[in-house]
C-alpha cells in the first residue's frame, strides 16, 4: 500500500530518464528500514521499485537502450539532550 501510494509512479519517470529519490525519516525504531527494504513476505519500497523497473525494461521493445544505476545512502543523526 505504501509503495503504490508514494513511489510506484516514480518508475515511469525513471524509464524516461529522470532521477528519482525516496526519502524515509523518523525516530529510531519507527520502521524506516522495514518500509524501504522489507522482508521476503513483505518487500519494501526499494525491492518493489526495482522489480517494477527491471520488469518494465525487460518488457520494452528495446531493453538494450537502458542503463540502470542505483545508489543508496543511509544517514543517521542522534541528539542526546539533557
Amino acid at each position: 500500500m505504501v509503495y503504490e501510494a508514494t513511489s510506484r509512479s516514480l518508475v515511469s519517470g525513471v524509464l524516461m530518464g529522470y532521477n528519482a529519490t525516496v526519502f524515509a525519516y523518523g525516530p529510531t525504531g519507527s520502521g524506516k528500514t522495514h518500509t524501504m527494504v522489507g522482508n521476503t513476505q513483505q518487500p519494501g519500497i526499494m525491492v518493489r521499485a526495482l522489480k517494477d523497473l527491471f520488469q518494465a525494461v525487460q518488457e520494452s521493445k528495446h531493453p538494450e537502450q537502458y542503463t540502470v544505476g542505483l545508489e543508496t545512502d543511509e544517514f543517521e543523526t542522534a541528539c542526546h539532550c539533557k
